[in-house]
């Protein structure tokens, strides 16, 4: 789904920490986002999808910044999730796969759907299954 809004310049992912990792099962991973601030809320290991989402979004609320307007932004479980933000920061989108590179691609396509979103490019990045930290996007501040 796409959701467009107003984004600062500087896009920053909030403190997060991973869950510990599900035994056996599944794990999810999930972003929120907030258009007017550019912050990023991510969680990821999760052994159940609402709990990801939850956290994801509480950790976009109550960044020190206050966003009011977090968007569930999207989730997928044992692969990756990335956010994909067009140039003029109005518009953003998200793909999965199972790297990083296969999401940022699918976030890409997604982009590129009509309306396309002008100038897109991935920003932040979570891989459920994983014990990695999220990847560092270009011109991105991340406090985790």
């Amino acid at each position: 789904m796409r959701a467009l809004g107003t984004v600062a310049f500087v896009c920053a992912l909030s403190a997060a920490m991973p869950a510990p990792m599900a035994s056996g099962g599944p794990t999810y991973a999930w972003l929120a986002y907030s258009a007017s601030t550019g912050v990023m809320g991510g969680a990821w290991n999760y052994p159940d999808i609402g709990a990801a989402e939850s956290r994801a979004m509480a950790e976009c609320v109550n960044h020190p910044m206050h966003p009011s307007d977090c968007w569930s932004v999207g989730g997928t479980s044992n692969r990756c999730i990335s956010l994909v933000i067009g140039a003029d920061r109005s518009k953003f989108d998200f793909g999965v796969g199972n790297t990083v590179a296969e999401a940022n691609e699918d976030g890409l396509k997604a982009a590129a759907n009509p309306p396309p979103i002008a100038g897109a490019v991935p920003k932040g990045r979570l891989c459920s299954g994983s014990d990695q930290p999220p990847e560092q996007g270009e011109a991105q501040v991340i406090v985790w």
